[in-house]
């Protein structure tokens, strides 16, 4: 798996730049993502995803999305990244 550095930092400001503070967001990392400004905390969070379409998660039919979110969820709690985002 890789991470690019320089584009999750870029990603960072531009969604920063983007964030609008009501705005509806999708559960686990994706929806996550999109308030997290350090790019550190991205990065967890693209790995968490990452490794759990390496172990068989996908997030194509509904109920396979419910449960790989959830999965995220836990992990982010378990790893004490920003829960409160995955929740949005």
């Amino acid at each position: 798996m890789m991470v690019d550095v320089p584009y999750v930092m870029r990603r960072c400001q531009e969604d920063m730049a983007e964030l609008q503070p009501e705005e509806e967001r999708e559960r686990g990392v994706s929806g996550a993502m999109a308030t997290i400004e350090d790019p550190l905390v991205r990065i967890h969070m693209l790995l968490i995803h990452g490794m759990l379409h390496l172990v068989g998660y996908d997030h194509i039919e509904d109920d396979d999305f419910e449960l790989m979110v959830t999965r995220e969820e836990e992990l982010v709690e378990k790893l004490q990244l920003d829960a409160a985002a995955m929740k949005k």
